[in-house]
């Protein structure tokens, strides 16, 4: 759903960055698991929509935005949140992940 987002809203160049090991592998075929070979074969179709797209793998501490927003909850009724902007809750994650880069 990431992917098909990221389409529609006209982004044709993103990095994906996950916690999840297993996920990215399966992503970038270097691993196999045919239990989500289907769903695999979807992120595979979507990624062939966007001009430049990499999953990587990286420690939850280097991602602390997307830790925050996985952990927040979800309203109900809805099987996922769409933000147009900045939750009060991740303003202070992404400043802090600012400041490690400059």
């Amino acid at each position: 759903m990431a992917i098909q987002y990221c389409w529609s809203m006209g982004y044709r160049k993103v990095i994906f960055k996950r916690d999840y090991k297993n996920l990215v592998n399966l992503v970038n075929k270097t691993t196999l698991n045919f239990g989500f070979h289907n769903w695999i074969r979807e992120i595979w179709e979507w990624k062939k929509k966007l001009q430049s797209t990499e999953f990587i793998w990286t420690h939850r501490e280097n991602n602390q935005a997307a830790d925050t927003l996985e952990k927040s909850s979800i309203p109900n009724n809805s099987t996922y949140v769409s933000h147009f902007y900045v939750p009060y809750n991740l303003s202070d994650v992404l400043y802090s992940d600012y400041l490690s880069f400059i």
